[in-house]
């Protein structure tokens, strides 16, 4: 989210002098008409659309039937098609919208407008919820009451921007008259002030998979004008359990030509902060990696369903909820489960099958539930033969096999085992199961696909619940050793219904090199280019759909749909294209020379790397496949390696002549006592000795001490990095995170004895917190009584604020309940604020 101040205006605003029309064919066009440092003028211009009377449980409404099928979903009101573009902005200035309605038809309606269900969720049958009109819905109003709006600006990394929503149907409460804007002139304008979620950061370039996104995303995106730079780094963060089970992926990933960092933090670490000052010192970071379960490694818990938001931890900087960091995880119980995911995750991308047939096959799965209200209207099985029929098979894949309702286990276990690349789902689901064909952990156990490893993008509810109970269902296709998948995206949550079909659309879209929605099926933002890891495509996937509909439903969708597997992972989705290098060693002294080619021709676009003892030298290849990689590979082994998108792995092991130095192997272990951190160094230098060290404490202090001890200012997460020298000047590097804490004085409640005569003046705090043992069904926190209003936070682990919270009822007055069913074993913390003063007030925690 947060970088450049300065040239940003430059960079991402491109002046324009006559119209460009972009997203046609969902029944609107928008045009940029100007677009300036000072302001943004477009034009949305509705196309076809038809009225049609639709019976529904027996009463007769109003549909509107539009090729856009994004519609407002407050229950009980017109269910009512918007549109939308989204709009990079200056790096600063307070944000201002004007709106000119062009030509407007207002249409007495025969029958009332057809009423919104509200926010269907998957755990839900469509079928059994009526269609009902809200009596707060009959009012002499116009709905929505604004024709357009924009939202608060955000921050997506290297760009500040908004999303315009426009709302050309209105329906009025009591007349039955539907105003339709035929056309309508946004005009966004930026004043002095700061504004929200300003851009400051350094200056730096582009990551390739950022930019791409951003062309597809922002109206007014100017890509001429921005550096584009190297891949993005990789951080990646784990326990010492993991430490020795994780090495070979850091090894791999750093001979393939990734710059890797990696990070120790203690188990149980909540790495929102950590992974926020890494970003802060580290600016190219576009990749973390978490290595460990729920429990080793946490995220914050979130939503109404109280369940990990990784996802979220990408979120470093500004107030929104657009990530700028794509986060994967291994999740794993112990080191052999890392192992396990390490070990696919490595043959995948460096030791494909050159005869893979298994490649360009993939299996759609869908439920026969959600005709006409799904995404495009659209029952399950109908988005799913979409992507396969208009999507899949014009590309790269020449077989998609389909299992809809009727579909069984079994059949699903012959797919797999045959071999696929890739499997949509899109249906029910359940902690361990696809509802559609009943598929389940006990099947996946059993298969024997080898390394024929498909990657899932899975449409369901709760698939991805790691933090509860056994393993999930995402958690058994990653752990099964050999077998089952090599990476999936899935849900903590109980999904809504339509918001991840969105989502499923678009990484499909990624996954094929784009797809043109003005001359193909469905609606949606055309992309013109693809995406090659696994991370971006699912990332790029989320952005645009909460972009088209910033609803509370899209909002859950993008906390909570969680990477399991590696985010940087390539994907394959055809045979590896055989490759020919016109060099395979480099020579001291000289830039490293290579022409790569396959059956003669050229193959632009290759990661070509050198990699020696912590040091990596890396090139894309131009259009004539070549690369010069000016290098400083001393004497000993070092080793090259060509990848790229559904290319040939090569990596040849090589050594340079002479008596190589070994450098050292740095690393410290550490002990907290409040806000005293102990260091101990415990590097090594196999063939010399250990010359200097530099310790550089995170909080702007350091040290050259051999084991140093160190006071901090304030609590908090500090990044500690150690530089060792040996005697020859070889030097390396180890980090990791250290939290400081001040000593807990809260207050502990005992189960289910109240705390009583509670006040506080308006704006103040009072703290309690309760210890939660494992096998709790529910624990329930209440305050009640007395006079005033008090408004109850809680927290899992932390104490609440206004801003960082597991539940907030706010309700009037003081009597509020918080209930979280099936708690993590941990301490449970309570904030009741002075929302006015109060006084006279109980305090309750208790489970079972």
């Amino acid at each position: 989210m947060t970088k450049r101040l300065g040239m940003v205006a430059a960079v991402i605003i491109t002046y324009v002098l006559s119209a460009v029309a972009v997203q046609a064919g969902d029944g609107f066009d928008v045009s940029l008409l100007r677009s300036t440092p000072q302001e943004i003028v477009l034009e949305f211009t509705l196309g076809d659309y038809t009225l049609n009377p639709v019976d529904k449980n027996g009463t007769i409404y109003t549909e509107i039937l539009f090729p856009g099928k994004i519609t407002t979903k407050k229950k009980g009101y017109a269910e009512l098609p918007f549109i939308h573009a989204s709009v990079a902005l200056p790096a600063s200035g307070d944000l201002h919208i004007s709106v000119e309605p062009g030509n407007v038809t207002e249409i007495p309606l025969a029958y009332p407008m057809l009423p919104s269900r509200g926010v269907i969720y998957r755990n839900q049958n469509p079928a059994d919820i009526p269609y009902e009109t809200a009596p707060s819905a009959r009012t002499g109003r116009w709905y929505p009451d604004k024709v357009a709006t924009a939202s608060e600006p955000y921050i997506l990394r290297d760009v500040r921007g908004t999303d315009i929503h426009v709302y050309p149907f209105r329906a009025h409460g009591t007349k039955n008259i539907l105003k339709v804007y035929h056309s309508v002139i946004v005009t966004l304008s930026t004043g002095s002030g700061e504004g929200a979620n300003a851009l400051s950061a350094p200056m730096r370039s582009v990551a390739p998979e950022m930019e791409a996104i951003y062309r597809d995303m922002f109206i007014n995106y100017a890509p001429a004008a921005r550096s584009i730079g190297e891949a993005g780094e990789l951080l990646v963060i784990h326990t010492s359990r993991d430490a020795s089970a994780i090495a070979p992926y850091v090894t791999w990933k750093r001979q393939k030509g990734i710059t890797v960092h990696t990070l120790e933090v203690s188990t149980g670490t909540l790495v929102k902060n950590s992974i926020s000052q890494f970003y802060a010192s580290h600016p190219s970071l576009l990749y973390v990696q978490l290595v460990g379960d729920w429990a080793d490694i946490k995220s914050e818990l979130g939503t109404s369903a109280n369940a990990p938001t990784d996802p979220m931890l990408g979120c470093v900087a500004g107030s929104d909820y657009y990530p700028d960091l794509i986060i994967g995880r291994f999740s794993a119980q112990s080191a052999s489960d890392v192992t396990v995911q390490v070990d696919k995750t490595v043959g995948y991308e460096k030791s494909p099958q050159l005869s893979g047939s298994w490649y360009p096959t993939a299996l759609g799965i869908g439920s026969g539930e959600g005709s006409g209200s799904g995404d495009d209207g659209e029952a399950d099985y109908e988005h799913v033969d979409v992507i396969k029929e208009y999507k899949l098979l014009p590309s790269t894949y020449s077989t998609v096999n389909e299992v809809y309702q009727s579909g069984s286990a079994s059949s699903v276990s012959g797919y797999v085992n045959g071999g696929l690349s890739l499997i949509n789902y899109t249906g029910h689901g359940s902690h361990t199961s696809w509802g559609t064909t009943g598929f389940s952990n006990s099947n996946i156990s059993s298969l024997t696909n080898g390394s024929q490893l498909p990657v899932i993008i899975s449409v369901a509810c709760v698939n991805g619940e790691f933090h509860n109970g056994g393993d999930c269902f995402a958690e058994s296709w990653l752990k099964k050793n050999g077998g089952g998948a090599v990476a999936t995206v899935m849900a903590t949550i109980n999904q809504p219904w339509t918001p991840p079909m969105r989502g499923q659309d678009y990484m499909n879209d990624m996954l094929v090199g784009g797809y043109d929605y003005s001359t193909n099926p469905g609606s949606g933002t055309s992309t013109t280019d693809g995406r090659s890891t696994f991370g971006s495509l699912v990332f790029n996937g989320l952005i645009l759909m909460y972009a088209e509909s910033s609803t509370s439903s899209d909002l859950d969708t993008i906390k909570t749909w969680t990477i399991f597997g590696d985010a940087s992972l390539q994907v394959r989705t055809a045979a590896p294209l055989p490759l020919s290098l016109s060099a395979t060693s480099a020579q001291a002294n000289t830039p490293f020379d290579c022409v790569v080619t396959s059956g003669g021709n050229p193959v632009p676009g290759a990661l070509v790397a050198l990699y020696q003892q912590g040091t990596l030298f890396k090139a894309i290849t131009d259009a004539s496949g070549a690369v010069s990689i000016s290098h400083t590979i001393t004497a000993g082994e070092y080793t090259l390696a060509v990848t790229g998108k559904n290319l040939e792995t090569k990596f040849y092991t090589r050594n340079m002549g002479g008596s190589a130095n070994q450098p050292p192997e740095a690393s410290f272990s550490t002990a907290v006592n409040n806000l005293t951190a102990s260091f101990t160094d415990t590097s090594q230098d196999s063939d010399g000795t250990i010359a200097s060290r530099q310790w550089d404490f995170g909080d702007g202090t350091s040290s050259t001490a051999t084991n140093p001890a160190h006071t901090y200012a304030a609590a908090g997460s500090y990044i500690v990095t150690l530089t060792v020298t040996d005697d020859d000047g070889a030097s390396d590097q180890a980090t990791a995170s250290v939290t400081a804490t001040t000593p807990d004085t809260v207050p502990v409640l005992q189960n289910g004895v109240a705390v009583t005569n509670l006040s506080a003046a308006q704006g103040d705090w009072i703290y309690y917190k309760i210890v939660v043992p494992s096998g709790v069904s529910s624990l329930t926190m209440e305050i009640s009584g007395g006079s005033g209003d008090g408004d109850l936070y809680t927290r899992f682990g932390e104490k609440p604020d206004t801003y960082t919270y597991d539940c907030r009822p706010y309700l009037w007055g003081n009597n509020e309940t918080c209930t979280v069913s099936t708690p993590a074993a941990g301490t449970y913390y309570m904030g009741i604020r002075g929302y006015n003063a109060f006084s006279g007030m109980s305090l309750t925690a208790s489970f079972n």
